[in-house]
């Protein structure tokens, strides 16, 4: 017949212990949650059927709350109740409600309870609850004497939470009894062998919180000094005078031939020790066999005592010889190994790497792009003023939205980028793609680092919780907003740092909490508080950037169409146009030219270029765009820069179409009055082309007039 009940577990049984595995640095605590402190329902049902449930279940849920008190007793543990966990939450969701002052530090936080590095099983595999009764006579007549003696096994397992992997299995043994007796002529109400109870529970705890300890936290020599062994086990961890404990030395790890799985350490037995003062915060413990016990050595108790053959009243007199500092293993724990941050065998934490400091204060041009199509395009704009404000908390100076604006204009140069909010980040984005445009867009907006921050993606994830044994049931909801970051030195163009700074919001739902909130605000907040701290960890990292000599040298730029000639036509003094042997060559006027791809000007012309390397394009409606890399020498004002460029294919069309009258002229030919038209149209369309004559170098010597192309064009 098969009982179907419940698993058998105490009142807010379930309770997680966080062990937070320690940092090498400080004696901190390691990880562990325990979930299942339970009899198996075979044990349950004969329980059940034998009329003792009711004292398994006194002793599973006396011993569990005693194991979480002697597991915070050892100060290995930070110990984190959730027993009670739907209690817990409840108090969360009231301070989510709107109901709590969500301002004050005390208020419930929702979505940060602790995890768990490992996690425990302890499972009751037998249990005998035998009572034997007798009448016994003694010198006041019949006596009544009862026994109850218990009997109960068990395993404690420690699994880690990450990998699955066990890494402790330890079985435990509890055979205890309580004798009472009732004289003739007493009347008793109650039991007093019900004591036993209490005792095997006790028992349970202690035995069971040794094995979770030992698993993670494995005891050890810290020092051995004329036969007296100190180690990291104290009164309050279940150590008391006159308990054996073995001496092991951890040898090399073991790994299975077969599987490659790490079985744990070697372990040699080199001696035995017998306590003779349990500590507050370690024990001591006299040598009885010493065979090589050193400082790091392992210690395991042994409750049966000494083995047969070892004398009881021996003494052992050595000392650790040594002379080598023990290091705990790289393992985080398990059977074995040791946590780091153990006593006696922690590692010390270097020390953090010192930061160059930086400068006292920075210039930041913050640029933000939405590339998330579902959201507002009102975010860049609030992100934007989020990072802003943050930057500017620091002592760091910022150039406003407006002059952002005017600057990438200015860069853009005139058409339909200038001013554009959405064509910003594109400019910027080209500035950013070479060294020498990212510096020469700093210089213009007077900002020493630039900051690109783009809202990539905007997700909303649903996960559904229920555990009846927690008590617990809900659906929690979270959005997440993928924020990337750049930032450029703006002295040198060099990347200073690139990542990521996302933000996460998690909006709980039960039964008794509806929370219907739009979180991008928030999440729009705490991405710029990402942005902020991590750009300006990198900054403060730098040194000052390397003062550049602001001063400009006055540089000539001059443009000719390589290969373009027109004919010069000439007016003799009766009037007439003459075709002159002469042929003049094109120039360019009004061409634009980008300095490290920054809008600097027009040529032909002058312009204030810094010393050094620079990129210059130029670009003009009719010729292919020409980049020439310049070297301006400093301190040498006028020097000159002369550059052929080329007709584009749509300018050779336009050419070609324009220059065929021209081109059917002979030298000396006297021009008709339809002819004067097509050269009048001819220069019409140089001048709507930006394109001159260049008549400077011509004399017509042999007709004597002037020019028809000075006339014309207004040369």
């Amino acid at each position: 017949m098969q009982i179907n009940r419940p698993s058998l577990r105490a009142p807010g049984l379930g309770a997680l212990l966080a062990l937070f595995l320690a940092a090498p640095a400080l004696a901190q605590k390691a990880t562990m949650a325990i979930r299942g402190f339970e009899a198996t329902p075979a044990v349950q049902a004969a329980a059940e059927a034998a009329g003792t449930l009711n004292a398994l279940e006194q002793i599973v849920q006396g011993a569990e709350g005693q194991m979480e008190a002697q597991l915070q007793r050892t100060q290995k543990f930070d110990i984190v109740a959730r027993g009670d966990l739907s209690t817990i939450l409840g108090e969360q969701d009231l301070a989510a409600s709107g109901l709590v002052d969500r301002l004050d530090p005390a208020s419930a936080r929702g979505f940060q309870l602790a995890g768990a590095k490992y996690v425990t099983i302890l499972t009751v595999d037998g249990f005998q609850d035998i009572t034997d009764r007798t009448v016994l006579q003694k010198q006041l007549g019949a006596t009544e004497a009862e026994r109850r003696m218990i009997q109960l096994s068990g395993v404690v397992r420690v699994y880690d939470t990450t990998s699955g992997r066990l890494l402790s299995s330890a079985p435990l043994r509890i055979d205890r009894s309580e004798l009472e007796e009732v004289i003739p002529g007493v009347e008793r109400t109650g039991n007093t062998t019900q004591a036993v109870l209490a005792t095997v529970a006790a028992s349970l705890a202690s035995e069971s919180a040794e094995a979770i300890t030992s698993a993670v936290f494995p005891a050890k020599v810290l020092a051995y000094s004329f036969g007296q062994v100190s180690f990291n086990r104290t009164a309050a961890s279940g150590v008391e005078a006159g308990q054996i404990w073995e001496v092991m030395h951890a040898g090399p790890a073991l790994v299975d031939p077969d599987t490659g799985a790490e079985l744990g350490s070697e372990e040699v037995p080199v001696g035995w020790a017998r306590v003779t003062e349990a500590g507050e915060r370690f024990s001591k413990a006299q040598a009885i066999v010493d065979n090589g016990i050193q400082k790091g050595s392992l210690m395991r108790f042994r409750p049966q005592g000494l083995p047969a053959g070892i004398d009881p009243a021996g003494t052992a007199g050595g000392s650790d010889r040594s002379g080598a500092a023990t290091t705990a293993p790289a393992s985080s724990g398990g059977p074995g190994g040791a946590a780091s941050g153990e006593s006696g065998g922690a590692k010390t934490a270097s020390p953090a790497p010192t930061q160059a400091p930086g400068r006292s204060a920075r210039t930041f041009a913050i640029f933000t792009r939405l590339l998330a199509s579902d959201l507002p395009a009102s975010s860049t704009a609030r992100l934007e003023e989020e990072i802003t404000a943050c930057l500017s908390g620091q002592g760091v100076s910022v150039v406003s939205r407006a002059d952002l604006i005017n600057g990438v204009a200015r860069f853009a140069g005139d058409g339909p980028n200038t001013g554009s909010p959405e064509s910003q980040s594109q400019v910027v984005e080209q500035a950013l793609s070479e060294q020498a445009s990212a510096v020469r867009l700093a210089e213009l907006l007077g900002a020493d680092t630039i900051l690109v921050a783009s809202i990539t993606n905007y997700t909303i994830d649903d996960r559904a919780f229920d555990d009846p044994s927690l008590g617990v049931r809900s659906n929690v909801r979270t959005y997440t907003l993928g924020v990337t970051l750049r930032v450029v030195d703006g002295a040198t163009g060099g990347s200073i740092y690139g990542g990521s700074a996302d933000a996460s919001e998690s909006i709980r739902r039960t039964s008794e909490l509806t929370q219907d909130v739009d979180p991008i605000d928030d999440l729009l907040q705490e991405a710029s508080r990402n942005v902020c701290r991590r750009s300006g960890d990198a900054i403060r990292a730098l040194p000052a950037p390397t003062v550049v000599d602001a001063g400009d040298v006055e540089v000539s730029i001059a443009l000719v169409a390589s290969g373009l000639e027109v004919p010069d036509i000439v007016a003799d003094p009766d009037g007439r146009f003459t075709v002159a042997s002469a042929r003049l060559p094109i120039s360019l006027v009004g061409a634009r030219v980008l300095v490290d791809g920054v809008l600097a000007g027009t040529a032909p012309g002058n312009l204030g270029i810094s010393s050094g390397l620079h990129r210059l394009t130029i670009e003009h409606p009719l010729f292919t765009p020409l980049q020439q890399v310049v070297n301006v020498r400093p301190g040498l004002d006028g020097q000159q820069l002369r550059f052929a460029m080329n007709l584009s294919e749509s300018g050779r069309r336009q050419w070609v179409q324009n220059i065929e009258v021209l081109e059917a002229l002979k030298d000396g030919e006297v021009l008709r009055e339809s002819q004067l038209t097509a050269v009048r149209a001819f220069a019409e369309f140089l001048r709507n082309s930006n394109v001159r004559i260049d008549t400077s170098q011509v004399r017509n010597l042999n007709v004597g007039g002037r020019s028809i192309w000075a006339q014309l064009l207004g040369e």
